[in-house]
This record gives C-alpha cells, structure tokens and sequence, in this order.
C-alpha cells in the first residue's frame, strides 16, 4: 500500500493481509474548521502548561 505527499514524495509500507481480516481507508480532504482548530489550539496549551509545571 502507498499513498504520494506533494512534499515528501511516496510513502509505502509492506503490510501483507491475512485472510479474513477487514481493512479500512478514510481520506479526510477537507481539513477542519475554524472552531476544531481554535479547540486544538486551546487543548496544546493547556498541555504546554501541565508539561511546563510538571503537573503529570
């Protein structure tokens, strides 16, 4: 299985299927909104500061 990055050119991986096994593939190509990034941004800092004050 492979799949092409503009930036970084192919990316492959040798992953042989056993029967009976179910594999799934899902491209999401329309990125996120506005708010889901505000809400990521929102969660990295709040983990920047735990990380910072060593409150693990």
């Amino acid at each position: 299985m492979g799949y092409w990055q503009p930036n970084q050119g192919w990316r492959t991986s040798q992953n042989e299927a056993v029967a009976g096994e179910y594999r799934a593939l899902a491209l999401n190509l329309q990125g996120i909104s506005q708010s889901q990034a505000q809400n990521l941004q929102t969660d990295l800092e709040s983990t920047r500061q735990k990380l910072e004050a060593e409150d693990f």
